[in-house]
């Protein structure tokens, strides 16, 4: 999966502004720039807040539904580790892998045993490059 060339990360800490941010994309859209949200929350905030990624999940999901935006969106599993992402694995579509919490074995195990396999993974030091 490759992923479309701007993004922007949305989402608020209590989940609660994640139509007025899409709003804001559905406004660029119309003034000829497509960017696509990713809604980001890591474990440390939804520790922090009490929330889970099932409710980053609702969240981009309801604002979605509710603007009728038919683009890419993608959900975030941001900063996890081995320790945190079965957490994301049932709600994310996008990770954002912190490496220095990992070692090469499981790197390895990650990437080979196909345990994110088909979703968009992003080495938190190889952000997107043109």
């Amino acid at each position: 999966m490759l992923i479309e060339k701007y993004s922007i990360g949305i989402g608020d800490r209590f989940g609660h502004q994640g139509a007025a941010q899409l709003q804001a994309l559905i406004c660029a859209k119309e003034n000829g720039v497509s960017i696509v949200p990713v809604w980001n929350k890591s474990k440390r905030e939804h520790t922090l807040i009490g929330s889970s990624p099932i409710d980053a999940r609702e969240e981009a999901d309801n604002a979605v539904k509710e603007l009728g935006w038919k683009d890419s969106y993608y959900i975030d599993a941001d900063h996890i580790g081995i320790n945190t992402v079965g957490d994301f694995i049932g709600h994310c579509n996008f990770f954002t892998i912190d490496v220095q919490t990992l070692s090469v074995s499981i790197l390895l195990k990650i990437i080979l045993g196909g345990l994110l396999k088909g979703h968009q993974i992003i080495w938190e030091y190889l952000k997107y490059q043109e």
